[in-house]
């Protein structure tokens, strides 16, 4: 049940933002030019600058996140090795303590 009200309020946040970009898309709609190291970009409204931020650093949060799990991934198959290892000696200790 959890889960499924998780996945609504997920869904809501979502279409709000949607929203929100959609508000913003039209109410800033002047054009400006950036200049990055001296080029200068091609004039864009300021709504496509700030989605262009939002998802660079979406992407930027995905990938870091990506790596973070691979790690964790990792070090989780690693430990289970050493579980495994320990629970295999723990049941040999105790087969030679019941004969």
């Amino acid at each position: 049940m959890m889960a499924f009200i998780k996945k609504w309020i997920f869904r809501l946040i979502l279409l709000l933002v949607c929203l929100l970009a959609m508000v913003l898309a039209s109410e800033n709609s002047a054009e400006v030019v950036i200049t990055i190291l001296n080029y200068p970009t091609p004039p864009l409204p300021v709504s496509w600058w700030v989605i262009l931020a939002f998802v660079i650093g979406f992407a930027t949060a995905s990938i870091s996140n990506l790596v973070s799990n691979a790690r964790s991934r990792l070090k989780y198959r690693e430990l289970d090795k050493e579980v495994l290892v320990i629970k295999h000696e723990l049941d040999q200790v105790k087969a030679a303590r019941s004969e």
